[in-house]
């Protein structure tokens, strides 16, 4: 059903036999930029928004800035794209308010990826008020930029939506407590492909109980929460392992616990091994639009702790009994 995709910048189609081969770092970098499928044809690049992250120091200084500038530029080609393609607008936040603006005479649905800032910030600024190890994180994060930093546009774009698609309902509610009416929203999770099935789960009776945590070591996603959680816990039988691409420097002498196991960015085949080593998948997200990582985790079989704030509640019901087989959902930190 898609016209046109609309983006920074997709590799194209004759370059893509090329992309393997490119200088280690810009291989990688590459090979995100486009998906089997979905030819280069179908997709307008923005131009203004790829020189923009090149070449400006805001991108670092000021994401929050930066973002605007990216999105109103992606934002304005993708009116002009729907006018000479005669299509309809759907568009994710951040991205949407000048294209909608601008095309009154067309269908404007809106994708909310991103739980919306005015609940974010606050949950964030409470949470550091208790717990200010994770004051790094609070001061350089885009997702704990007080909402003085945002333009307007920014945080009133679903009210120009016709409809809006959310990943999960922590996101739909966070729309509803700005005042959207609940009936223009509609949930759909997101799915994942995942090749988990190569290697074999290590399983072994009367073994040490194994927790994985991957994601970002940021106050976002609660590290600071689990690993408090696990000191006072104090298990004898069980290990935990963080694999964080990057780490707040004031949780660093969280992790240093009996049991607790620190590892930085590893590679996929790592990942799929720690997976599938593992027997619960905890994160404890204090805000999240969905959380892909709960996905990687079920598919490997793994039982997955979460929040309510994430897209975990949404993926199925609570098991009747904790003895059950089969990987299960249970929500905790409320």
């Amino acid at each position: 059903m898609l016209e046109r995709l609309v983006t920074d910048f997709y590799l194209p189609d004759w370059a893509r036999d090329a992309a393997p081969y490119a200088p280690f770092g810009l291989s990688d970098w590459l090979r995100k930029r486009y998906r089997a499928g979905l030819s280069s044809r179908h997709v307008e690049n923005n131009w203004e928004s790829f020189a923009r992250q090149a070449r400006d120091p805001r991108r670092l200084r000021d994401p929050v800035r930066m973002a605007f500038v990216m999105d109103r530029a992606i934002s304005l080609q993708a009116s002009s794209v729907a006018r000479a393609a005669d299509s309809h607008l759907f568009l994710h936040n951040g991205a949407a308010h000048w294209a909608f603006e601008a095309s009154p005479d067309r269908r404007r649905l809106l994708f909310q990826f991103h739980p919306h800032q005015g609940l974010i910030y606050p949950l964030l600024a409470e949470d550091l008020e208790r717990f200010p190890e994770v004051r790094v994180s609070f001061a350089t994060e885009s997702d704990s930029a007080p909402l003085e930093q945002f333009a307007p546009e920014q945080l009133t774009e679903w009210r120009l939506a016709d409809a809006i698609l959310c990943a999960s309902s922590f996101t739909k509610a966070s729309l509803v407590a700005q005042g959207c009416a609940p009936r223009r929203i509609a949930v759909a999770p997101y799915g994942a492909q995942l090749a988990m099935g190569d290697l074999p789960r290590q399983e072994g009776r009367g073994r040490r109980c194994r927790f994985l945590f991957v994601g970002q070591g940021v106050q976002r996603k609660g590290l600071h929460h689990l690993l408090r959680a696990w000191r006072a816990a104090d298990l004898k039988d069980c290990d935990l392992r963080l694999v964080c691409s990057k780490l707040d420097p004031g949780l660093l002498p969280l992790t240093r616990q009996a049991n607790v196991d620190l590892s930085a960015k590893i590679s996929l085949a790592e990942l799929r091994a720690a997976y599938l080593g593992s027997d619960i998948f905890v994160m404890p997200s204090i805000a999240e639009g969905f959380g892909l990582v709960y996905l990687e985790a079920m598919s490997a079989g793994l039982f997955c702790i979460g929040t309510r704030n994430t897209g975990l509640p949404d993926l199925g019901p609570r098991p009747t009994s904790p003895t059950s087989s089969r990987p299960a959902i249970w929500t905790a930190w409320p």
